[in-house]
């Protein structure tokens, strides 16, 4: 069983608000940090998916869950860190919000995507929030204006199945 399912809470978190703000792919290799960020993100009403690494949040991905929101940590040892991930989210889901933390390494330039943003950690609540509120919110407007755009085509991006 994968990481990202490994809470029994995370699951409330899935089926507890009706009327969420939106679906967050929380990616951070610290079972505790994960654990307060996505109890954090859960209370705000949002819907959150885990994951230990990039590998796992890029399977969430390719389920097209329908995820707004990526927040990862930059270090997760071992393979590809938290601006890699952006990267590959970047291209792969182009309107999917991105939000990068670290408390030890900062982005240089080119090491985040264009729109994506960095968090400084040790963060509080409301930053928390307030960044992943806004990135989700905008994330939000890209696929209905690529819907719109597209016509209902199907390389746009997908309404989220469940999440």
């Amino acid at each position: 069983m994968t990481a990202f399912f490994a809470r029994p809470s995370s699951y409330v978190g899935l089926l507890s608000d009706p009327n969420p703000l939106g679906v967050i792919l929380l990616v951070e290799d610290e079972p505790l940090v994960r654990l307060v960020a996505a109890d954090i993100l859960t209370d705000a009403h949002f819907r959150v998916i885990e994951a230990a690494d990039a590998q796992e949040a890029l399977t969430v991905l390719k389920a097209e869950i329908g995820v707004d929101v990526v927040v990862s940590d930059v270090e997760m040892p071992p393979g590809m860190t938290g601006f890699d991930l952006a990267w590959q989210v970047q291209r792969g889901w182009p309107w999917i919000g991105l939000l990068i933390a670290s408390g030890r390494e900062w982005p240089r330039e080119n090491d985040l995507p264009p729109g994506a943003a960095f968090l400084a950690k040790p963060y509080s609540q409301a930053t928390l929030v307030s960044h992943v509120r806004a990135a989700a919110e905008k994330a939000q407007a890209a696929r209905v204006r690529a819907q719109n755009e597209a016509g209902g085509d199907a390389d746009a991006p997908p309404v989220p199945k469940t999440a």
